[in-house]
């Protein structure tokens, strides 16, 4: 029985914004086949299409601290959502005062670190660089002190559900981000950035939905409830205590954590910009190591067929990016499968295709390479490879390493 084609798209990104075009680059001039023409477009009986999320570059943290923080991960991120961050404004409370009524601001968005909560987030095994930090309410803080009693700073590390990585900490109304730090560093071990020897990004921390609060480099922040006022970052724990718990990631780019495998978590996403069209989709874990993710109804029939007649026109067979060891070896002793890159300008469906991306992800669209549509034709493949490249595999490329920024910024995921 003959094997009908398949097309598979892909949208890959780099976290970069001198990169978010260049999905060619990566892939390097297409090789075609000697005296041989792409297959024409037979009949499609099965249409597979496969987003590929990607972002690594530059975290949003990193990014705002080298544009002078004129476009901080915080502002970006609040392109992608349309509610408000409450931020509780300082206020002197009086022992007299009804506690109840000074911090009703904050129940909209502070997520308690209960045993239901923390089943959303906690894996039997260590995830490597990611931690979920309990901060108390500010409520807690006030009957904390009325009644001479601690509170505590909450941290898994590894976002494990082991006895031996939970650590508490005394926590004061007075604690700072320098003061986190010095917990973060000493006492749990996360990896802080060195200009001169870190390849991994900064860290940056995440309410629990995925959207960007306050990063590692970052100076200041901003108050969404306060007319977007930017304020010293020392103060952000106050910010970080209105939302309970939040997950620290080393690397600075969120990911969907995956808990365990056939874990579902229903995530909102939009298509536009102005998120006017919200919906949720499901996705569902199917691996841990490495993370695979499905995301159930992301792209419509509709969607597809469209994709597909753009694409047609441009299908030619694929180039790959040789490491070194395989330098001088054709194309097609790995892949010989066509593609085609596909441009979003002047596109609705394209374009939503990839503010729902950036929905998803919590990564602005900005970070992300051009669509790219496969096309597998009977006995065609593409032989097993990372997305991601290792730059001590590609020394010899100076493309390559210049694309990573040796190693600096890379695919996250696909």
């Amino acid at each position: 029985m003959k094997k009908s084609k398949q097309t598979k798209l892909t949208s890959t990104s780099m976290t970069s914004t001198s990169n978010a075009s260049k999905g060619e680059k990566a892939d390097k001039k297409k090789q075609k086949k000697k005296n041989d023409k792409p297959s024409q477009v037979e009949p499609i009986y099965y249409f597979f299409a496969v987003v590929a999320l990607i972002a690594g570059v530059y975290t949003p943290s990193l990014y705002s601290t080298i544009t002078s923080l004129s476009l901080s991960s915080s502002r970006v991120m609040s392109n992608l959502e349309q509610e408000d961050i409450q931020i509780g404004k300082s206020s002197q409370v009086s022992d007299t005062k009804d506690e109840s009524s000074d911090f009703d601001m904050i129940d909209e968005t502070f997520l308690e670190c209960n045993d239901e909560n923390l089943s959303q987030f906690l894996h039997d095994e260590a995830v490597i660089g990611m931690h979920i930090l309990c901060f108390p309410s500010k409520k807690e803080v006030l009957k904390s002190k009325n009644n001479d009693k601690d509170v505590e700073l909450k941290i898994y590390k590894g976002s494990v559900n082991q006895r031996s990585s939970f650590s508490q900490f005394d926590f004061t109304e007075h604690m700072t981000m320098s003061d986190l730090k010095q917990i973060l560093d000493t006492k749990i071990a996360v990896e802080m950035y060195n200009e001169q020897t870190s390849i991994k990004q900064p860290w940056a921390i995440f309410s629990s939905d995925g959207k960007h609060l306050v990063g590692e480099l970052e100076n200041k922040y901003y108050d969404h409830d306060d007319d977007d006022e930017e304020k010293d970052v020392d103060t952000a724990i106050q910010l970080l205590q209105n939302h309970g718990m939040v997950i620290l990631v080393e690397g600075g780019s969120w990911v969907w954590p995956g808990v365990r495998i056939g874990f579902q978590r229903i995530v909102e996403v939009s298509s536009d910009e102005q998120q006017n069209s919200k919906r949720n989709i499901t996705i569902e874990t199917l691996s841990l190591y490495p993370l695979v993710l499905s995301v159930q109804d992301f792209i419509a029939e509709h969607e597809c067929t469209h994709i597909q007649n753009k694409a047609d026109p441009s299908m030619q067979y694929s180039g790959v990016s040789l490491m070194d060891k395989d330098k001088g070896r054709p194309a097609s002793d790995f892949r010989t499968s066509q593609s085609a890159f596909l441009d979003s300008k002047g596109d609705d469906i394209m374009l939503g295709l990839e503010w729902r991306t950036a929905s998803l992800t919590r990564i602005h669209r900005t970070y992300q390479e051009l669509t790219q549509v496969l096309r597998y034709g009977e006995e065609e493949k593409y032989s097993a490879h990372l997305d991601w490249f290792d730059r001590n595999l590609y020394k010899q490329d100076k493309d390559t390493l210049r694309l990573i920024d040796n190693g600096r910024r890379n695919r996250l995921a696909t």
